[in-house]
C-alpha cells in the first residue's frame, strides 16, 4: 500500500517539476527573445 502511494506522489512530483521547468523555459525565452515569435 505504501509503495503505491509513494509511487503516485513521485509521479505527481515529476509532473509538477516538468511543468515548472516548461514555465521557466517559456519565461526565459520571453526575456531573452523579447517575447517575439511566441
Amino acid at each position: 500500500m505504501a509503495q503505491i502511494i509513494t509511487g503516485q506522489l513521485s509521479n505527481q512530483a515529476d509532473e509538477a517539476l516538468r511543468r515548472a521547468r516548461e514555465d521557466q523555459a517559456r519565461r526565459d525565452a520571453q526575456k531573452t527573445g523579447g517575447g517575439s515569435g511566441q
